[in-house]
């Protein structure tokens, strides 16, 4: 077709389709100040009438080639002069003759001209830009830049956890979910409740310790349990089976631990110490490069707000606990999932706080943080369904 959406150049697809120089790379009218610069694509082709379109392609063949052979041979030759500027090198003799990259490197040129020549201001302003980002960039290359560097801790790094500053080896996996969860894991421990991962954990060794504290000042030596003590004296005396049910269901860790091992004998104190043991780790990420029960909001975050991919023999709890869940609304629920877990660590520090004669509130408190372990469980380990390999396992296809 002789008329194209762009003046002066044919289209060879349709109607005032798109132009020859827009559509060929390296084609006439691609070089600023240079009109006859390019490649003239009418030496390579064979035109066909557009209103008759494929049904002529085969006529139009045979003729060019019973009538015209001198002009095939002619294309033939066409095509070989340039047929370097269709290919590139990568050996030592890359640069031996111009291809496609040289070529692409002077069109690119003649575009600068052209931009610089239309548009002199605007050029001008990014060339500003351009020289200013260069002298910055050499100043701190050469250690002389004094302009003040722009703070980290909105992107924190995987690399700051304690435990990959200690086994670094643990925090460089292959796989994209261990990737995205130590991620999570950085962003959670930098940012929890301001004052960082670690000095949140330590408030819960606080809280055990007031706690054990005030339970030795209100009940002083007493066993830590809320049930019925065995007495040690008749334990060599549980002779049938019966007896011995009905004794082991009152407290089993009293019946079977050592009379010289007391303080192993406090189920109670022992399950605190495991809750403050469990927040140690989940707040320092001390299981990386696995994916931390808490991070739950920092994974949505990443994802952008998109549910995890549906596995078949996996139940869809992430779409069951956060319904309608979007791009739109995926900070309200960052939010509410980092409310949730302040809940958590409150109900489980109180629960800490509690002394062992209020067991019943202590109770409360407990299943109030389980509760809320649970949700964010079911919620962030969506996303991480492989979440007892390690490192670099590859995946493995059934």
């Amino acid at each position: 077709y002789e008329d194209s959406h762009e003046k002066g150049y044919p289209s060879h697809f349709e109607h005032k389709g798109s132009s020859t120089r827009i559509v060929y790379p390296f084609a006439v009218g691609n070089f600023f100040m240079e009109p006859k610069m390019g490649l003239d694509y009418n030496q390579f082709i064979v035109p066909i009438n557009g209103t008759c379109g494929i049904p002529c392609l085969i006529p139009t063949l045979k003729t060019l080639i019973l009538n015209n052979p001198d002009r095939i041979q002619q294309m033939q030759r066409n095509i070989a002069s340039v047929a370097t500027l269709f290919s590139f090198g990568m050996e030592h003799n890359a640069f031996a003759y111009p291809d496609a990259v040289a070529a692409a490197l002077v069109q690119a040129r003649h575009y600068v001209l052209k931009e610089a020549d239309e548009s002199p201001q605007k050029f001008a302003e990014k060339g500003l830009q351009s020289k200013k980002w260069l002298e910055k960039n050499n100043k701190r290359m050469h250690g002389t830049d004094t302009s003040p560097k722009k703070s980290n801790k909105t992107k924190p790094r995987s690399s700051e956890l304690f435990i990959c500053r200690h086994v670094p080896a643990v925090c460089r996996p292959e796989e994209h979910r261990l990737k995205a969860a130590l991620k999570a894991g950085a962003a959670m421990n930098s940012t929890i409740w301001k004052i960082g991962g670690f000095w949140t954990s330590i408030l819960g060794f606080i809280c055990l310790w007031v706690g054990i504290f005030v339970s030795h000042q209100l009940d002083g030596d007493q066993h830590w349990d809320c049930g019925d003590r065995i007495d040690k004296s008749t334990r060599s005396r549980v002779t049938t089976f019966s007896t011995l049910f009905e004794r082991l269901s009152k407290n089993t860790m009293a019946y079977w631990t050592d009379s010289d091992l007391d303080r192993f004998t406090e189920p109670l104190l022992t399950f605190k110490l495991f809750i403050t043991l469990l927040l140690f780790i989940e707040l320092n990420i001390i299981m990386a490069p696995e994916q931390s029960i808490l991070t739950a909001a920092e994974v949505i975050s990443i994802y952008g707000g998109k549910y995890p991919y549906k596995k078949k023999h996996v139940y869809a709890w992430a779409k069951l606990l956060m319904p309608h869940l979007s791009k739109v609304n995926v900070a309200e629920w960052v939010q509410l999932l980092q409310q949730i877990r302040s809940v958590l660590l409150c109900s489980w520090f109180l629960f800490l706080l509690v002394p062992k004669r209020h067991c019943y509130l202590g109770g409360i408190c407990y299943t109030v943080g389980a509760i809320a372990y649970a949700y964010l469980g079911c919620i962030g380990l969506q996303y991480n369904l492989a979440h007892s390999t390690q490192g670099k396992t590859k995946r493995v296809r059934q």
